[in-house]
């Protein structure tokens, strides 16, 4: 540090410094003062929901001063308001579990595909995860628009499946014709 002055750590840092005298007067501290009107305090007899004197005034154990009708007429609103949050949140919860129901059906599904796939046709294990993530992929495009159901439905798909023809599988392979010229 040196022979020099020592200075706070916070010394330099803008706005840590004190106000001078003539700062303190500029700003008004500890030199105006203000009286409040009648008119911007409430009286003690008033509501404090209506702002209006109380009608058959309740109390709460706060102390704070209600008119009843006004009270109970606010607990009936914030019941019926909690009513309709609760009511939209099952739905969203619904919502939520239909979806992961679905997403739980497609992956099911892709598995059956991937599964005919690699015991009847032969497809390697890397291709058949490639397909499962491609149905995955798909099944999520699929939800905004039409639904998941739309995306993979094997019932409807069975007849193009026995009809697909596999180069690769010799037993699934079609025959070549053979023309011999005559």
């Amino acid at each position: 540090m040196g022979r020099g002055q020592r200075h706070s750590k916070n010394a330099g840092i803008m706005g840590s410094e004190a106000l001078s005298y003539h700062e303190r007067k500029a700003l008004g501290f500890g030199t105006v003062k203000e009286r409040v009107g009648k008119d911007s305090q409430g009286n003690f007899y008033d509501c404090c929901l209506t702002l209006q004197p109380a009608v058959d005034p309740v109390v709460t154990p706060d102390g704070y001063l209600y008119s009843r009708e006004a009270i109970l007429e606010n607990l009936l609103q914030q019941k019926k308001a909690i009513k309709r949050k609760l009511a939209v949140y099952e739905a969203q919860q619904a919502e939520e579990q239909q979806k992961a129901a679905e997403q739980a059906q497609v992956a099911h599904e892709a598995k059956l595909i991937a599964f005919d796939r690699q015991n009847h046709m032969g497809i390697s294990g890397k291709t058949v995860k490639r397909i499962e993530d491609a149905i995955a992929a798909e099944a999520a495009t699929m939800h905004d628009a039409k639904g998941v159901k739309a995306a993979v439905n094997i019932k409807e798909n069975e007849e193009k499946m026995k009809q697909l023809k596999a180069f690769w599988v010799p037993s699934q392979a079609p025959e070549p014709r053979t023309c011999w010229p005559s």
